[in-house]
């Protein structure tokens, strides 16, 4: 059996192309000095930004703005799981593998 390998340019590329698609990823906390477990998540799809009606909500309930993730600068992106119906962040040179190829 020969592993098959994908970009992780081309795994962007799908990434935001709207579809869904099964990625594992690992985990890692610098502060605390945990990870290094692979969590698998079936099924995601690229979350799209909060709207500016519920981020006014927002600003209106805690009187804060919301805070800036900067995605491009820490290599981030927000993933809806659909099983789970959570958000998570997910380090892009953390993914291990897409739809079943590895990422290189």
């Amino acid at each position: 059996m020969e592993l098959e390998f994908i970009p992780l340019a081309q795994v962007l590329k799908q990434i935001h192309s709207g579809e869904t698609f099964d990625i594992e990823v690992a985990t890692c906390d610098v502060r605390r000095g945990t990870g290094g477990k692979l969590m698998a998540y079936p099924k995601c799809i690229k979350h799209l930004s909060q709207t500016v009606k519920s981020t006014s909500k927002l600003k209106a309930a805690t009187n804060k703005a919301p805070k800036n993730p900067n995605h491009q600068q820490n290599s981030t992106i927000n993933l809806y799981l659909t099983q789970l119906r959570e958000v998570r962040t997910v380090h892009i040179r953390l993914i291990t593998r897409f739809n079943g190829k590895l990422v290189s």
